[in-house]
């Protein structure tokens, strides 16, 4: 079980916060104070806290950095794709370790 839940089961989370709710039925958003006082959601059962719903700017810090990430990822992928490294396996993990991480990141976007 994580902190918010604990906080949840106390009661103690923050109230103008809003946090996603994990039900046998899914995640839904909801805010602390309703939280708070409550053991179930839409009629489904709380059965944890999830983590605090981010802000539009915290998004948006969030997204700058992926995008930075991901234009490391290319780089590194391109260095490592060059003829004059060879058949060097170490290189060619590390390529294949950043298909598997662009691959990951383009999953987040659907």
């Amino acid at each position: 079980m994580n902190d918010l839940t604990e906080q949840w089961k106390e009661g103690e989370l923050d109230i103008g916060e809003v946090y996603y709710v994990k039900t046998e039925r899914g995640v839904y958003k909801a805010n602390g104070e309703y939280l708070n006082s409550a053991s179930c959601i839409y009629g489904f059962d709380i059965s944890y806290i999830i983590a605090p719903v981010p802000t539009y700017s915290e998004y948006i810090a969030v997204a700058k950095q992926l995008e930075i990430a991901v234009k490391r990822i290319e780089f590194l992928k391109k260095k490592t794709a060059s003829p004059y490294y060879g058949n060097n396996v170490y290189l060619k993990t590390i390529h294949q370790m950043c298909d598997k991480t662009l691959r990951q990141i383009e999953e987040l976007d659907k």
